[in-house]
C-alpha cells in the first residue's frame, strides 16, 4: 500500500487528517511534526492535513465538531484525528490541553456531546526524566 488509508484507487480516497498535540516540553509536538513528514515522504500521503496545533489552540468546540461532522457527511467519514499527548510532572496534563481537559470533565457537558463517531489514534507519551528522585 503506497499511501496511508488508501484503497489503491486515487488520492481523493485518502482521509483528511487532523493532528493535535499536548506538550509541555515540546516532545509531543515534535512527534506530531515528524509524523507529518513521514506520512508525506515515506508513505506518499498527499491528502489534507488539518489542525497541527495544540488541543487548546484547536478549541474544544472544534474538537466536538469533528465527531459530529463524521456522522453528518459522507465526505467526512474517512477523516482521521491523530492525537499526541504528553504528561508532565506527576502524570498531570500539560498546559496546552488544560482548557480542553476541563471542558471534557465539565458536569454541564450534555450527555449527547460525545465523540462516538470520531476515528482517532492516540499516542500517549511519557518521560522517564519525571520519575522518582
Amino acid at each position: 500500500m503506497n499511501s496511508v488509508g488508501s484503497n489503491n484507487t486515487h488520492s481523493t480516497s485518502q482521509p483528511s487528517i487532523t493532528i493535535l498535540w499536548a506538550t509541555q516540553s515540546g516532545h509531543a509536538k515534535a512527534c506530531a511534526r515528524r509524523t507529518i513528514r513521514l506520512l508525506r515522504s515515506q508513505h506518499g500521503y498527499s491528502g489534507d492535513i488539518r489542525g497541527t496545533c495544540s488541543f487548546d489552540d484547536f478549541g474544544f468546540d472544534h474538537l466536538l465538531s469533528l465527531g459530529r461532522n463524521q456522522t453528518n457527511s459522507d465526505d467526512n467519514s474517512n477523516n482521521v484525528t491523530l492525537m499526541f499527548v504528553s504528561t508532565t510532572g506527576d502524570a498531570e496534563q500539560c498546559s496546552t490541553i488544560q482548557n480542553t481537559w476541563n471542558a471534557l470533565l465539565s458536569k454541564s457537558l450534555a450527555p449527547h456531546t460525545t465523540l462516538p463517531s470520531l476515528r482517532f489514534a492516540l499516542f500517549a507519551l511519557g518521560d522517564r526524566a519525571y520519575g522518582p528522585e
